[in-house]
């Protein structure tokens, strides 16, 4: 799921695996519930769980569609 950019890009793409997506979205769950709720870094880890599971369910639909197994 590489998609071409118009203009300037400040830094290299970063590419993940669906597997790499599932991990780092787990990570973070993980990583919330040892952080007080309610602080700053709580309301930060909770916007990456966010971002991590839209990511992750991006990927997946896009394998699906694709064809191709999902690892």
């Amino acid at each position: 799921m590489i998609k071409p950019t118009a203009g300037h890009v400040e830094r290299p793409a970063t590419i993940y695996t669906v597997g790499e997506a599932l991990a780092q979205w787990r990570a973070a769950e993980r990583k919330l519930e040892e952080v007080e709720a309610g602080a700053a870094e709580w309301q930060a880890v909770q916007a990456d769980i966010t971002s991590l599971r839209e990511r992750y369910q991006r990927l997946f639909a896009a394998k699906q569609q694709s064809g191709r197994a999902i690892n």
